[in-house]
């Protein structure tokens, strides 16, 4: 299955789109054939599979462009989780991930470190607990368990005066464990 949504030049998914998909639910056409029906199924699995990566790219891009005005768009609290992963994982590395979850449970590692732990998440068929589980084992942690309170603190400490930011809110994360 490829991983792009193809653009339908004569209109009629879009039209369908807009007339039988709804927050709530979708209902065929009437004059919708079965060829028709399968290529609405791929728009909604690569839709599925892009909305968490797309709005992250999107606030990201809306933040880069228009600095602070951004902000009056996060509609909740995920958004902030969705720009982190999206702006921490590349579009040339998500194809790697089994799933959103899984980039985000290695969004705070380096980019080599996220393309080893993506693909033996893939090979192995990991679930996302089973994944962090493995990246906490190798750092030397044990799930779950919060470390370098000390470091949390210092670091905090030095932000004091500071509107306090997603990224600092993320290097206090990564320094007790808790991504």
């Amino acid at each position: 299955m490829e991983d792009s949504l193809v653009i339908v030049p004569d209109g009629k998914l879009s039209e369908c789109i807009n007339t039988c998909l709804t927050p709530y639910g979708l209902t065929l056409p009437a004059d919708c054939d079965l060829d028709f029906a399968g290529r609405l199924g791929r728009v909604i699995e690569v839709l599925h599979d892009a909305t968490q990566y797309a709005k992250g790219d999107l606030l990201n891009q809306m933040r880069d462009r228009w600095g602070e005005l951004y902000s009056q768009y996060l509609t909740c609290s995920a958004d902030r989780q969705y720009m982190w992963v999206a702006d921490r994982v590349s579009p040339e590395i998500r194809p790697l991930s089994p799933s959103y979850s899984h980039s985000r449970a290695v969004a705070g590692l380096d980019v080599d470190q996220q393309v080893y732990w993506l693909g033996r998440a893939k090979a192995e068929v990991l679930s996302v607990h089973d994944l962090e589980a493995l990246i906490k084992e190798a750092a030397g942690k044990e799930p779950g368990v919060r470390h370098d309170w000390e470091a949390a603190r210092a670091y905090t400490a030095s932000k004091i005066g500071q509107v306090w930011t997603l990224e600092y809110q993320q290097e206090v994360d990564l320094l007790l464990g808790a991504i």
